[in-house]
């Protein structure tokens, strides 16, 4: 999915700006928590549509948006509050913030279920396996008997437990895989 690794190269960029400003004192916690919180509204839509080849979500896929984005600007507001609490070394905060941007990745994988009608349990970047947001596997969809049928396929790359249990799986047996792995 070449789209959505320029949108995360971005929001990377952005993300560790902030963080090294962060880390340098030169910018408050605050502040910090308020720039990141804009880069993560910003990214989110965009990683849906890069997901979406371009397509706007429909309603139900707003909502959907908007409960993830709840969710990492919640994430934000506990790590913010571990920082204050000095609970985050400084390499701890550069590894960290590195996460939202992988999360778009499931975002992305996401919204690319949805556009090829599809609704899936998980996806590569969702946070359900091992390797969490860290995730680089892909979905290979196919038509079979006239349905979509979607398959979990490994990149090049070391893989989790999880990944591993699913690798070459259709969807329809993703859950007890990741179950039994």
């Amino acid at each position: 999915m070449g789209p959505i690794d320029g949108v995360i190269a971005l929001m990377r960029q952005d993300l560790v700006g902030f963080t090294s400003q962060l880390i340098a004192d030169q910018m408050s916690i605050a502040a910090w928590q308020r720039e990141c919180g804009l880069v993560l509204r910003r990214y989110t839509l965009a990683s849906y549509m890069a997901g979406a080849d371009g397509a706007l979500p429909t309603r139900a896929m707003e909502r959907e948006l908007g409960r993830e984005l709840n969710r990492q600007l919640g994430y934000l507001r506990r790590f913010a509050e571990e920082i204050r609490a000095g609970k985050q070394s400084d390499a701890q905060i550069a590894m960290r913030i590195g996460m939202y941007a992988d999360r778009m990745r499931g975002v992305a994988n996401d919204a690319e279920s949805k556009a090829h009608g599809v609704d899936l349990p998980f996806v590569p970047g969702s946070g359900a396996t091992p390797c969490l947001v860290n995730c680089c596997c892909f979905l290979d969809y196919q038509e079979e008997d006239g349905e979509t049928v979607v398959y979990w396929r490994l990149s090049p790359a070391e893989h989790c437990s999880g990944c591993l249990a699913l690798a070459d799986k259709p969807h329809t047996e993703w859950e007890a895989a990741l179950a039994n792995a």
